[in-house]
């Protein structure tokens, strides 16, 4: 499953702007008065002024290895960089195998950069992983039946849903986003996936939008 389009909202927009395009180097692809669309790799990445609240979304964005240490450097000179409980600022992802960082943007997001190796020489690969916290775990992959998952659930609160190309982590509200104890908040996001015919797949009662 390869995410295609992303569309995320921020209470920040210029600062954003200038984070993702001179911090993280993605290519900026669209800007309006209100919105702006970065490349990262295969992936659109939109975010969307707004007013009134201040969102907070988690996501991992896939890089070549070689541009790993490059992307650190950036974040590091930011001050941006998240640690886990051992004071750890770079590790070895469980589920990917790589290197693996956890970075806070300027709105507050916790972003993850996963290093793959043996791909292509370009930097950015895709958004590999977008938070998707939800009440129910178990009945939100069950609503997603129609997009092929080859992950098991690992508890009733956690559930990496997808394929090695990319994946929805379902996790329940208010479950802390690694390696932080802020917890799982629910706002707007619209998701393209490979192929999209054009279908909107809904979940009742949240806000999430999976053009399939």
């Amino acid at each position: 499953m390869i995410i295609r389009r992303l569309v995320l909202q921020t209470s920040m927009l210029m600062e954003m702007k200038s984070f993702y395009t001179k911090v993280l180097l993605c290519p900026l692809r669209e800007e309006k008065a209100d919105s702006f669309t970065v490349a990262v790799g295969e992936t659109l990445l939109t975010f969307q002024g707004i007013a009134g609240h201040k969102p907070f979304y988690h996501f991992a964005f896939g890089i070549s290895e070689h541009a790993f240490d490059g992307c650190f450097r950036r974040l590091k000179e930011q001050g941006c960089i998240l640690v886990n409980a051992a004071g750890i600022e770079v590790d070895t992802s469980y589920i990917w195998k790589g290197k693996q960082l956890y970075f806070e943007d300027p709105e507050g997001n916790i972003g993850e950069v996963l290093a793959f190796s043996g791909v292509s020489d370009a930097k950015w690969l895709s958004v590999q992983e977008m938070g998707l916290p939800v009440g129910d775990v178990s009945e939100a992959a069950t609503l997603l039946a129609s997009i092929p998952n080859e992950y098991a659930q690992e508890s009733d609160s956690f559930h990496f849903y997808g394929d090695p190309q990319g994946v929805f982590v379902l996790v329940r509200e208010q479950r802390p986003w690694y390696p932080t104890d802020r917890g799982a908040t629910i706002h707007p996001v619209l998701i393209e996936v490979e192929g999209a015919a054009g279908d909107v797949l809904q979940l009742p009662g949240l806000p999430y939008q999976i053009i399939r």
